[in-house]
């Protein structure tokens, strides 16, 4: 056992019987901060789930508290969400801010009101701790395990403001090629141990060596990078698409989370949705080209839900 708080990184140490102590903690102690906010619902248990997170990313953070909702529900708990520990989170915009709810629906049938109405709630430990290791950890406990979202992901205002935008920046997705290019500190400066992501040049020699075989007319774009974004704009003219969501350029030794904390009081929201309508647009294109693995392209994929005739994802190794 180690003592301090786990890294990101690979789960070899695991393999190996090696853990950090929050990482014991955090698996004994799970369940056991306990409330009673009400009377509702005394034959259900819940899980109430919340973290605080700063520069991690949109499905980063989902991928960390879901790990922690499919281990609930695997013993019984009913997972709820309510992120308001996250008050530097790019995502906030005030203290105690609920970044979960201001964008996504409850899995399951209640509520986050009658979760705090109920009789019995019980309160998650940090999941911004759930990093990769305890992530396969808690994945392995619960194998098999998934989350129910009977009315959808997104809550009616993110629908409705991807709604508002489809028709302008994806027209004729079945005629259309998605490509995902990061860039900013992805490859400026990149994170130890994240996939490396290829260029504009090698993403666009794919994008030719394709065309011929793969059916599309049109191309949409999904980077959060102006200069990307500028290159593949001269490579396609008039044949390429993207929303409007801020583009932004790092200089080096800065992360992009540092320009967002210089959005004014209020951005929060749509820093967010920017993200979460150039993702389901991408989902919903004929095939696609991702520059590297990163959440957003797990989360592309799932909303996907296998329809892409053709993908291909560079496999650069990792920084």
């Amino acid at each position: 056992m180690i003592e301090g708080v786990a890294p990101e990184g690979t789960t070899t140490r695991y393999e190996d019987g090696i853990l950090y102590y929050d990482e014991v903690m955090i698996l004994t102690f799970f369940f056991s901060y306990v409330v009673h906010p009400g009377n509702r619902n005394p034959d259900h248990r819940f899980l109430l789930i919340d973290g605080q997170f700063y520069i991690t990313g949109m499905f980063a953070i989902w991928e960390r508290v879901c790990a922690a909702a499919r281990y609930g529900a695997a013993r019984g708990y009913r997972p709820a969400f309510m992120i308001v520990s996250a008050d530097s989170s790019m995502y906030s915009d005030y203290p105690g801010d609920d970044i979960w709810n201001k964008f996504f629906l409850q899995p399951g049938d209640y509520s986050i009101q009658e979760v705090l109405e109920s009789s019995y709630v019980a309160l998650s430990p940090n999941t911004f701790l759930v990093k990769n290791v305890l992530r396969r950890i808690l994945d392995e406990a619960c194998a098999g395990q998934e989350l129910v979202w009977p009315r959808g992901m997104f809550n009616e205002q993110v629908k409705d403001y991807i709604r508002s935008r489809q028709e302008r920046f994806l027209p004729c997705p079945q005629r259309t090629l998605g490509v995902l290019v990061r860039g900013t500190d992805y490859i400026h400066n990149p994170f130890p141990n994240h996939p490396r992501q290829a260029d504009p040049e090698q993403v666009i020699r794919k994008i030719t060596e394709v065309e011929k075989e793969w059916e599309f007319d049109r191309i949409f774009l999904s980077t959060e990078d102006a200069d990307v974004c500028l290159r593949m704009k001269e490579a396609y003219g008039d044949r390429i698409s993207f929303t409007d969501q801020e583009r932004y350029r790092v200089r080096p030794g800065q992360v992009l989370v540092q320009l967002h904390q210089e959005k004014k009081p209020g951005e929060g929201f749509r820093l967010g949705v920017e993200y979460l309508c150039t993702l389901n647009l991408l989902s919903q294109c004929r095939s696609l080209i991702a520059s590297g693995g990163c959440c957003g392209l797990t989360e592309v994929l799932r909303e996907n839900e296998g329809r892409y005739e053709h993908v291909f994802v560079f496999e650069l190794g990792c920084s």
